[in-house]
């Protein structure tokens, strides 16, 4: 068998083996780390299923007395999930199975790249597999999320542009403006992967043509001004609405010693552990030491000039959303872009591309990506959503409880949107124990301001709430199902 074609089966057996660790969770509800992401998105994509699929209004559940609709990130992911019910209908696999062929996507991506940046194949494998079994990929590629389909999005935008660059081919070009845009309104922050034409443009600045110049300067615009024009669009629909479930702000430390503290756990925990994996950090520490060791060679490599523009923009990036950062790390997902391409290099040169240690390799990058997320995360016992709505029994019959058209008020939940979404209802939410009555700043708590606009149903997880105040505005409790009780609130007018 030729060298090519064994580098192709490998990265076909990374695919089936990925394929194959994930089937046994392939039909589960959302559940599991970022549940209330997951929950999210679906709750957006089955409200266009179920409400018209009109893409520039996106719905939620928690719409109290209105029509639920909100600003938020362009909600492609979403709408492609809808178009997958109108066929399939809603089923919870069908999330899982999209996202996962994105990551593939997103691996055949990189390999391109790292193709291009080293040319070796061998390291082009290496990115694939790397990437496919980075431990966020594995789990974040099996859940609903937007992020897996703007980081591919925008890597395939990259594979364009060089495409561009190589063939002078201004349709290659056109692609890579609507990759870029499209990965940008899918979730900005992954726009920042432009930064490495960015640094191309910088090299070559004194030989680009002015047929170049207009080339680039009409991407950069129609890359750029679309996504800008969306987000200012969302924020201007979340504050018409109040409806607040997509945050589009930026969320610095509070405090030196947190960002301190969450660069730190980024660094020593995050990197080699959750974004990366062991045996690929060993090709990443391989790569920076060469780096330093061959610099007088390396700094005339035009990868590094790319390459630092890239790093300079995210550390900004990363700087301006560490609160966000402490317990989220598919929001390091965009350093993939840099990181996987070096961590394959690396790792070539360690072994001087000997397959009998690259395969046995990879096989240990595979079995502790899966020991790292499958128990911890897959097979957690801890699902992080009440028993009701994890077995489909107790689900469909509190989703059944209480008609469909009823507004509901629900909760304890601090997620603001996983019991809606469970419980297939519109209405309002409320966080914690206690809530129900606590005045807000309309002058009036969530309770009474249901009450007064027809709600005529309480959802709750709340234990002993009949010996609270709330007993007061209660009729009669008409089902208890598996920890939930269902009440039908008095009508105010009676």
């Amino acid at each position: 068998m030729n060298r090519g074609r064994l580098l192709t089966w490998i990265a076909l057996a990374a695919v089936i083996a990925s394929l194959a660790l994930h089937l046994p969770f392939l039909n589960h509800p959302p559940y599991s780390q970022h549940v209330w992401r997951q929950s999210a998105t679906m709750m957006v994509a089955e409200n266009l299923y179920e409400e018209g699929m009109d893409i520039f209004h996106p719905r939620v559940n928690q719409r109290m007395d209105g029509n639920g609709i909100t600003g938020m990130h362009f909600p492609l992911y979403e709408y492609v999930l809808a178009l997958a019910y109108q066929v399939f209908g809603k089923q919870f696999w069908l999330p899982r199975i999209w996202s996962w062929v994105l990551s593939v996507l997103g691996a055949w991506a990189i390999a391109r790249i790292t193709l291009r940046w080293w040319k070796s194949q061998k390291a082009a494998t290496l990115a694939f597999v790397f990437y496919l079994f980075s431990p966020e990929i594995f789990y974040n590629g099996w859940i609903a999320l937007p992020d897996v389909l703007a980081l591919p999005l925008c890597l395939w935008g990259l594979v364009m542009y060089y495409r561009y660059r190589d063939r002078n081919d201004f349709l290659s070009l056109g692609f890579a403006t609507l990759l870029f845009m499209l990965g940008g309104l899918v979730k900005l922050q992954y726009l920042g992967i432009g930064l490495f034409i960015a640094g191309e443009v910088w090299m070559d600045r004194k030989s680009l043509s002015l047929r170049d110049w207009l080339a680039h300067a009409v991407f950069g615009i129609l890359s750029v001004l679309p996504v800008l024009a969306w987000y200012r669009y969302a924020r201007e629909q979340i504050e018409r609405s109040k409806l607040a479930d997509f945050g589009i702000e930026l969320k610095p430390a509070e405090s030196l010693e947190q960002a301190l503290y969450v660069l730190k756990k980024n660094l020593i925990s995050d990197l080699p552990e959750t974004l990366l994996g062991f045996v690929a950090v060993i090709g990443l520490a391989t790569m920076i030491f060469f780096l330093f060791r061959d610099w007088k060679t390396v700094r005339s490599n035009r990868v590094l000039i790319p390459m630092l523009f890239f790093a300079s923009g995210f550390l900004v990036y990363h700087l301006l959303e560490l609160r966000v950062l402490e317990h989220h790390q598919y929001y390091m997902l965009p350093y993939l872009t840099m990181l996987v391409p070096l961590c394959a290099r690396g790792l070539e040169r360690l072994t001087k591309g000997n397959l009998k240690i690259l395969v046995p390799l990879l096989g240990i990058q595979i079995a502790l990506t899966a020991f790292r997320m499958i128990p911890a995360r897959f097979a957690n016992p801890d699902r992080q959503i009440p028993e009701a709505f994890w077995k489909e029994e107790t689900r469909t019959r509190l989703q059944q409880a209480v008609p469909d058209t009823a507004r509901i008020i629900t909760g304890p939940d601090q997620t603001m949107c996983m019991y809606l979404y469970f419980l297939h209802k519109k209405g309002w939410n409320f966080e914690r124990p206690g809530d129900l009555l606590k005045v807000q700043a309309n002058g009036r708590s969530d309770l009474d301001w249901a009450v007064q606009s027809g709600c005529r149903y309480l959802i709750t997880s709340q234990e002993n709430i009949e010996q609270t105040a709330v007993a007061t505005y209660l009729e009669a409790r008409i089902n208890y199902i598996d920890g939930f009780s269902v009440y039908l609130i008095r009508d105010p007018e009676e």
